[in-house]
């Protein structure tokens, strides 16, 4: 008769993951309204905060640890109007923003 003998120096559960930080991603793409065309250079911006990024050359842009809740998030780009939209980021998700700038 043979027994199975676990013995374990430190069995406590494994720790929880760590909870959201309270910020989230805003992501999107921003494009010419008429002939459709990827927009690069475009500055998007979080108002009323420092957070902002510019648009490459597939029109993309990606803003990190945006704090979580309502925020209005703007485009802008010389010889385009400025765009402003409202979006509502959660803890440690990411929210779609896009952006398509009249001339």
């Amino acid at each position: 008769n043979y027994g199975l003998i676990v013995d374990c120096v430190s069995c406590a559960a494994p720790p929880p993951p760590p909870a959201p930080s309270g910020a989230g991603d805003v992501k999107g793409k921003v494009t010419d309204a008429v002939p459709g065309a990827n927009l690069e250079g475009v500055l998007v911006e979080i108002v009323g905060t420092a957070l902002s990024d510019t648009t490459n050359r597939g029109g993309r842009y990606g803003i990190t640890d945006v704090a979580a809740g309502d925020v209005t998030v703007r485009a802008s780009k010389a010889g385009y109007v400025t765009q402003d939209k409202s979006a509502t980021v959660v803890a440690g998700g990411t929210v779609t923003v896009d952006f398509a700038l009249v001339l």
